[in-house]
């Protein structure tokens, strides 16, 4: 089944667009029960920073815990396809932080609260130590004397940390059996790649209603012509991207060529540096010799 890439920012958006999509999504990931899931109102088109871009989408959730009460949060994705500076992720995030959400309590009463902050992030490329597709780095509370593990939430803890997690897309595995590996496998790349990059053929798991639902959604891509001018764009940034830093790399080699030469030359004036003073010691060697024959032949005479 031919698919568009959601690899590329404007079929990511295009597919996240649908709320049953992505709270399938979110649910399967972050493993919880999401009973509402809204996309949040902000700027969701491309960000881009010298050819590199940045998808950012905010939703807020609210979410049924295991004891029965329901708690809203903050989910922020992030995707990126190449690697650049994380700076720039802390900023997106420092940014929810500083941000304040109406929310009316049990009692009617609207109070403006800081919401706790989830983030994923998509990467379109691999870490550098860490080899797992899926990562998640979480808070636990922990009693630092004794060690003991407090099964607990505290409002001033929940303000000021947050759990992550990273999808290196590149490292998804070729088998896939767990339920979220299933649903993370249509972003696999070079499983289903074809000789369009926007384009994907899909072969794995079509019977699952989940992934069914994803595939519909990114197929109908096709007839979309806003989504499809958007991919091209994208296409065309790429590409100058890709020449950019073809011709960054030409330059980088023509570099390191000159300094090897410039190191090659300095390693010749050095050698001929020394061979002068080995020369210049030996002809001094030479002239105290002859100094000496000289003087014994005077002696002997």
């Amino acid at each position: 089944m031919k698919i568009a890439n959601p690899i590329y920012d404007a079929v990511f958006k295009y597919l996240m667009a649908d709320i049953d999509i992505a709270k399938d999504l979110l649910s399967t990931i972050l493993k919880v029960d999401i009973v509402s899931l809204e996309i949040q109102p902000q700027e969701l088109p491309i960000n881009i920073s010298m050819g590199i871009t940045i998808m950012r989408i905010d939703f807020k959730a609210k979410i049924r815990l295991a004891n029965g009460t329901f708690k809203i949060v903050l989910i922020e994705i992030q995707k990126a396809k190449r690697h650049f500076n994380v700076l720039r992720f802390r900023r997106y995030v420092g940014k929810n932080y500083r941000e304040t959400e109406q929310i009316v309590q049990a009692s009617g009463q609207v109070e403006e609260v800081n919401l706790p902050i989830t983030t994923i992030y998509f990467l379109g490329y691999k870490l550098d130590h860490i080899e797992v597709p899926v990562l998640k780095v979480g808070r636990i509370y922990q009693n630092a004397i004794t060690g003991e593990t407090i099964d607990a939430e505290e409002e001033f803890v929940e303000q000021l940390s947050h759990d992550l997690y990273a999808i290196q897309i590149p490292r998804l595995t070729m088998n896939v059996q767990t339920e979220l590996e299933k649903m993370l496998d249509i972003f696999s790349q070079d499983k289903y790649k074809t000789n369009e990059s926007h384009v994907l053929e899909f072969t794995g798991d079509t019977k699952n209603p989940k992934i069914a639902r994803m595939l519909k959604r990114l197929n109908s891509v096709f007839l979309d012509e806003e989504t499809l001018r958007a991919i091209e764009a994208e296409e065309e940034i790429e590409g100058e991207m890709d020449l950019l830093n073809r011709e960054k790399e030409l330059l980088n080699q023509e570099i390191e060529k000159r300094n090897q030469e410039i190191e090659k030359s300095k390693k010749a004036e050095e050698e001929q540096r020394k061979a002068k003073e080995l020369l210049a010691i030996e002809n001094e060697d030479l002239k105290k010799q002859l100094a000496l024959f000289l003087k014994e032949k005077e002696q002997k005479s």
